[in-house]
């Protein structure tokens, strides 16, 4: 065998080797990639996403992950084969999720999976009120409104009133209390309440308070009025002549009241304080006794002329000192006490007050 033989049989050999004439190698066979994830989820839902990738004649060696559709939720580049978004939206939206698998070979394959995100559903807030009032002027009510509010939101609620010559209103909570003023005529006025909630959704109601001027036709009706309006105090009216003092600090508890409610200072109080129990002392004594009698006589004279000395006007004193007297004796039973005790002072003497006792 020459030379030029042997070389051609080492040719072929080569060939064969090689796996045919044309000099390619074996086919690689590209990976296989899915996703696993919901389809549909509630906003605020955990969702996880997962990839399951495969490769028949080698092995995955990378993962890449991309978000193309919807609010960013930072999921760019990750390379993990699972992760997890909780995606938060106002509107139903639509998040898309792609991944890239590479094999040792450096074949890719990719896959996409999409996720409608829905937006929460609120309960339609809803707010109702009472029928219209009518209210007295110098009276007072108070509304609360029935609310209907999605248990997860929170709410506020708006009192808008049409004419605020004719009444005030104060809103606590959810209560609007409405004091009606004084009118010359029947005056309407429309209240509404506006109730808005934490997702901008909103209700609203109104009612009507007719504020009833009242005529006065009889002096019994005009204290009345004067008692309800708070310009009189509401006076005890039992049939003793004591009333009622539960405290039992020597003065009825309605004159006591009355007192605290003044706008006056607080040492002007306590003296009218004195100058009424030495009335209702009065009221209660025997009257055959003239030793009490006159006793009484210079401790209200006494408690006279410190009501004087606490204020600057004499007139403020005189007046002051006549409403008590108008306050105890309210009744005509403790009128014609009072009158008894008077006429039983009559003709006494007195000794002049020491007023250092005011001081």
């Amino acid at each position: 065998m020459n030379k030029t033989t042997i070389l051609a049989v080492l040719a072929c050999f080569t060939l064969v080797a090689c796996g045919g004439s044309d000099g390619e190698g074996p086919t690689n066979l590209s990976p296989k990639v899915t996703i696993t994830a919901p389809s549909e989820a509630a906003s605020d839902e955990i969702l996880e996403i997962t990839a399951q990738a495969s490769d028949s004649d080698g092995t995955i060696v990378s993962y890449k992950w991309q978000q193309t559709a919807g609010p960013d939720l930072g999921v760019d580049d990750l390379t993990t084969t699972t992760f997890s978004v909780q995606p938060v939206v106002d509107s139903d939206t639509i998040f898309s999720f792609e991944v890239t698998v590479t094999d040792n070979d450096g074949s890719i394959a990719e896959a996409v999976h999409s996720v409608s995100v829905l937006a929460p559903v609120f309960q339609v807030p809803v707010i109702t009120l009472n029928d219209n009032y009518d209210v007295l002027e110098g009276g007072s009510i108070e509304v609360t409104p029935t609310l209907i509010v999605d248990g997860d939101l929170t709410y506020s609620l708006d009192w808008a009133v049409t004419n605020t010559q004719s009444l005030t209103h104060t809103a606590v909570a959810d209560a609007l209390t409405v004091d009606t003023l004084a009118v010359d005529q029947d005056t309407v006025v429309t209240i509404s309440v506006t109730l808005t909630d934490s997702q901008s959704q909103t209700a609203e109601a109104s009612f009507t308070v007719t504020v009833k001027n009242e005529i006065i036709a009889t002096v019994e009706q005009a204290i009345i009025n004067l008692e309800r309006t708070g310009k009189l105090p509401v006076l005890d009216t039992s049939s003793t002549i004591a009333g009622v003092d539960e405290n039992d600090d020597g003065l009825r508890d309605d004159v006591a009241n009355y007192i605290q409610t003044l706008a006056i200072t607080t040492s002007q109080k306590e003296v009218l304080v004195i100058a009424a129990k030495n009335i209702q002392t009065a009221l209660l004594v025997d009257i055959t006794n003239d030793l009490l009698v006159s006793a009484i006589g210079e401790q209200s004279a006494l408690s006279a002329v410190c009501i004087a000395l606490s204020f600057d006007k004499a007139i403020d004193a005189q007046r002051y000192l006549a409403k008590l007297e108008a306050l105890m004796a309210n009744t005509p039973a403790r009128v014609i006490q009072y009158d008894a005790y008077n006429t039983a002072r009559h003709g006494s003497v007195t000794r002049l007050p020491d007023f250092s006792a005011c001081m």
